[in-house]
């Protein structure tokens, strides 16, 4: 197990871990275009080697940027 405590930490985790691990599932109350554009390459490449990637975010609040992620 590993403690991630900050911005620059989250992004450098989720990138090292997501290309190396299958399935992938990624739950998140609210999600922004923006950062889903740090993890993309990563989930880009871990998409290539076939893993099952699924994410979850929350609609309420119109805080995710739904029409954007389509």
């Amino acid at each position: 197990m590993e403690l991630i405590a900050n911005y620059a930490q989250h992004k450098s985790a989720l990138n090292k871990y997501i290309p190396r691990s299958d399935p992938i599932y990624i739950a998140v109350a609210f999600l922004k275009v923006s950062g889903l554009n740090l993890i993309l390459d990563s989930l880009t490449v871990a998409a290539k080697k076939g893993s099952d990637i699924q994410i979850i975010c929350g609609l309420d609040f119109a805080q995710t940027d739904l029409q954007r992620l389509k």
